[in-house]
C-alpha cells in the first residue's frame, strides 16, 4: 500500500484502522511505510508531516499519543476502542492520592477541568518545560486530553508572535460521541482487540518488539 495525497490518506486509515504516526524501532506499521521518502516535508496538503494537523483540525480522524507515548493515527471507527482500553485503569485522582501522580500533572488536568481546552503556549506561561512536556505526555497517554488543531500566540496587540502552537481539548469535549460509545465497549477485550489488528496491520513487525509495544497493557 501507498498513499501520495490527504485523501488517500485518509482511505488508508479508515481501512487500517489506526497506525504509527512516528515509531522508531516498535515494529508496527507507521506513516513512513506507505508514503514516499521524497513526499515529507514539502510543504502543502499532500506532505505526509502535515497530515496530523489536518487529521485533528478537520476532525476526519484522532491523532494521539498512546502505550508510552507513541503517536498513533486512528480512524474514528477505532477510537472508541482505544478510549475504552483505558477506561477501567485506576483514575488520575487516585493515583495521585497514592503519590503516583507530581502535583504538577494533577494542577494541570485540573486546569483543563476549568478552561477545556489550553494552546501549549499558555501551559507553558503556568509551568516549567519539563512539567509541561510531562504533563501533555500523560493526559494525552491516559485518552483525558486530545490534540484539537493549533493555535497562534498573540501579542498584547493581537499580532502574531512565533509559529503556531498546539491545542489540546479534554476528549469528553471534543469527541463525546466516541466517548459515548467506548462505555458500551470491555476494556480488557478492546486491548486485545486492539494488539491483534496491530499483527494484522504489520504482518512483518518483529513480534518481539510488539509485544514490547504493547507490554503495559498485559496483551500479546
Amino acid at each position: 500500500m501507498r498513499v501520495k495525497t490527504y485523501r488517500e490518506f485518509l482511505a488508508a486509515l479508515d481501512e487500517l484502522g489506526f497506525l504509527l504516526f512516528g515509531g522508531g524501532s516498535t515494529g508496527m506499521l507507521k506513516l513512513s511505510d506507505i508514503t514516499e521518502p521524497e513526499a515529507w516535508f514539502r510543504g502543502g496538503e499532500d506532505d505526509p508531516w502535515h497530515w496530523r494537523e489536518m487529521l485533528c483540525e478537520r476532525k476526519d480522524g484522532v491523532y494521539a499519543r498512546v502505550l508510552g507515548g507513541q503517536t498513533f493515527l486512528i480512524s474514528w471507527k477505532w477510537y472508541p476502542a482505544f478510549l475504552a482500553a483505558y477506561r477501567d485503569c485506576d483514575t488520575l485522582d487516585e493515583r495521585y492520592e497514592a503519590g503516583m501522580v507530581s502535583a504538577a500533572v494533577w494542577r494541570m488536568r485540573n486546569l483543563f477541568e476549568e478552561k477545556h481546552a489550553l494552546a501549549k503556549h499558555e501551559l507553558s506561561a503556568r509551568f516549567t518545560k519539563s512539567e509541561v512536556t510531562k504533563g501533555l505526555n500523560v493526559l494525552q497517554r491516559e485518552m483525558y486530553i486530545t490534540i484539537s488543531g493549533e493555535v497562534q500566540k498573540l501579542s498584547v496587540d493581537f499580532r502574531p508572535v512565533g509559529w503556531p502552537s498546539m491545542e489540546f481539548t479534554r476528549v469528553e469535549d471534543w469527541a463525546p460521541e466516541a466517548l459515548a460509545e467506548s462505555e458500551k465497549l470491555n476494556p480488557k477485550e478492546m486491548r486485545k482487540a486492539i494488539r491483534r489488528r496491530a499483527g494484522e496491520i504489520s504482518p512483518q513487525a518483529d513480534k518481539e518488539a510488539l509485544n514490547r509495544l504493547f507490554e503495559e497493557w498485559g496483551v500479546e
